[in-house]
């Protein structure tokens, strides 16, 4: 299967948040659409679709969606944030994601950026299954090129390890501004400095 990517507008991100994203992650997990459309509106937040490529005929998100990224960003700092990254279930097991995930690389670096993303810390696992669970992941972020920073954060509380995908060699004061800056963008006011602790592992 022959797939492309393009940036998306928003009433189409809007269609795969209610039909695709509220279902792939948990809940607690899921913003508010209008705090995505917030900082859509503030030029700070975008989406990707991947799509099957049928030639000339024109992609429907509908229809011919394969996958999707939602990203915040800052004019603040060089980096954005994968906020969620899925295949559709269907589509998995055949390689999609990670060819994916290095296009989304280049379309992130057109914009003079490189990605930021968060796994769930294996440190914190409390059962067999999530700890098989997260080295998958980690494995698979790790396979397609990301490199796990020194950086981890806790938000609410929930504990994540921060990984780089662009820079050869990120370092800790940079990964670490740079998630404080867009942080404070999905998390503003009072709310992020009773809820939000980057550190350094």
């Amino acid at each position: 299967m022959n797939t492309y990517t393009r940036f998306l507008r928003e009433e189409e991100a809007h269609f795969i948040y209610k039909k695709h994203l509220k279902h792939h992650f948990p809940a607690d997990e899921v913003k508010p659409w209008k705090s995505i459309s917030r900082m859509w509106a503030d030029d700070c937040y975008f989406a990707v679709g991947v799509f099957e490529d049928r030639g000339d005929a024109p992609a429907d998100a509908f229809d011919d969606l394969r996958g999707y990224a939602f990203f915040v960003e800052s004019p603040d700092c060089g980096a954005c944030l994968l906020d969620y990254y899925a295949i559709l279930p269907e589509y998995r097991d055949a390689g999609l994601g990670g060819r994916t995930l290095q296009r989304l690389a280049e379309l992130v670096r057109g914009k003079g950026k490189y990605i930021l993303l968060e796994t769930e810390d294996i440190d914190y696992a409390k059962t067999d299954g999530q700890i098989a669970e997260r080295e998958r992941r980690d494995a698979f972020y790790t396979r397609n090129g990301c490199v796990k920073t020194d950086v981890k954060g806790k938000v609410f509380t929930v504990r994540y390890a921060v990984w780089a995908l662009g820079p050869a060699d990120p370092d800790f004061d940079t990964v670490c501004a740079d998630m404080n800056t867009l942080y404070r963008l999905m998390i503003p006011g009072g709310k992020f400095g009773r809820f939000v602790d980057i550190h350094r592992t």
